[in-house]
C-alpha cells in the first residue's frame, strides 16, 4: 500500500487487535487516542496525515484538539456518522470525513449493479 518511502503505522489501544493486526503483517502499536501525553509524545512534524477511527464523537474531537494544539500541520481524516458531527470536526481541523454508512450504501448499491 502507498509508495516504498512511505511508511503507514497504525495505533490501537486494545491489545487483541493488536496482536491480530500484528499477526497479519500490519505495523501496528499501543496508542490511547485519549492520553494527553501520546500526542506530545510523536513526531509529529514526521507525518503526513492522521486517521481517526475511533468510536466516539467526543474522543475524536478532543484527540483533534489535542493534535492541532502540539502543532500538528498534517491532514486529518475521520469518520463521522452525522451532518452536526462533520461541522464540528471540520471546525476543530480536520481536512477530511468519511460517513462510514453512506460509503457501505454506496459499496453495496455499487456491488448489486455491477
Amino acid at each position: 500500500m502507498g509508495s516504498p518511502n512511505k511508511q503507514v503505522v497504525g495505533l490501537d489501544a486494545d491489545p487483541v487487535v493488536l496482536k491480530k493486526l500484528a499477526n497479519k503483517g500490519l505495523r501496528v502499536d499501543y496508542g490511547d487516542a485519549e492520553d494527553t501525553e501520546l500526542w506530545s509524545r510523536l513526531p509529529l512534524d514526521k507525518i503526513k496525515g492522521i486517521l481517526l477511527t475511533l468510536p466516539e464523537f467526543k474522543v475524536r474531537c478532543s484527540t483533534v484538539i489535542q493534535l492541532r494544539r502540539n502543532g500538528f500541520k498534517g491532514n486529518i481524516g475521520t469518520i463521522c456518522f452525522y451532518p452536526e458531527e462533520k461541522k464540528e470536526l471540520e471546525r476543530l481541523g480536520v481536512n477530511f470525513n468519511i460517513q462510514p454508512l453512506d460509503e457501505a450504501g454506496y459499496q453495496l448499491a455499487k456491488l448489486i449493479t455491477d
